[in-house]
């Protein structure tokens, strides 16, 4: 999935003119964060994750 990720921005860069490697290396880092996210994401649904109180807040 990451790799797609990376593979498809990389390829979408050289067709607009850009370096398929930076384009690559874009798409790895968003599809990473991207996959990241939603897996916090499933946590925070299943219950599983840290529980921040209104105490730990200081204005």
């Amino acid at each position: 999935m990451i790799v797609t990720g990376g593979l498809g921005v990389g390829i979408s860069s050289t067709i607009a003119g850009g370096n398929f490697w930076d384009g690559f290396r874009q798409g790895i880092i968003t599809s990473g964060l991207y996959h990241v996210a939603h897996l916090e994401a499933e946590a925070l649904q299943k219950g599983s994750s840290v529980k921040v109180y209104d105490s730990d807040y200081k204005d």
